[in-house]
C-alpha cells in the first residue's frame, strides 16, 4: 500500500500506474465509480484546456470497487499555506474553480503534489460536491 485516505487506499500498480480501492461504508464522499468520473472529467478538463502547470494524472480503468491511474510523485505536496509563492498555479487553480462551476462541480478537498518537470499534480477526487 502506498497511501490511505477517508475514502480509499492506494496500491501500486506496475511502475507506471496506481490503484485505489473504496472503503465500503464511507459517508459523504463520492463512490469510487464516480471518483472514476470525476476523474475523468477534470483530466479531459486540465490536459485540453489552457493549463500549463495543473494537471491530474490520466484515469486507466475502473472495475467493481476501484480503478486506476498513472502514477504521480507524490514525494513533494503544496499545501494552502504555500500557494502565495505560486502565482501561476493560483491563476489556474482559479480558473480551474470557475470552469467547473459551470457544470456544477466544486473542487473540494483534493490534493497537489510538484512534479519533477514543474507540473503539479491535483489528485484526490472523493470529495468533489456537485451544486
Amino acid at each position: 500500500m502506498i497511501n490511505e485516505g477517508s475514502s480509499g487506499k492506494v496500491f501500486a500498480y506496475g511502475e507506471d500506474s496506481v490503484v485505489k480501492v473504496g472503503k465500503r461504508g464511507v459517508r459523504g464522499n463520492l463512490s469510487i465509480r464516480e471518483q472514476y468520473k470525476m476523474h475523468a472529467h477534470v483530466w479531459s478538463v486540465l490536459n485540453f484546456g489552457e493549463y500549463n502547470m495543473l494537471y491530474t494524472p490520466k484515469p486507466l480503468a475502473c472495475a467493481g470497487n476501484s480503478y486506476r491511474m498513472e502514477r504521480i510523485d507524490d514525494s513533494v505536496m503544496i499545501t494552502g499555506a504555500e500557494l502565495s509563492a505560486w502565482p501561476m498555479l493560483v491563476e489556474e487553480l482559479s480558473r480551474f474553480y470557475e470552469y467547473m462551476k459551470t457544470y456544477g462541480v466544486y473542487p473540494n478537498d483534493y490534493e497537489l503534489y510538484l512534479q519533477k518537470n514543474g507540473q503539479v499534480a491535483l489528485i484526490d477526487f472523493d470529495k468533489f460536491i456537485r451544486l
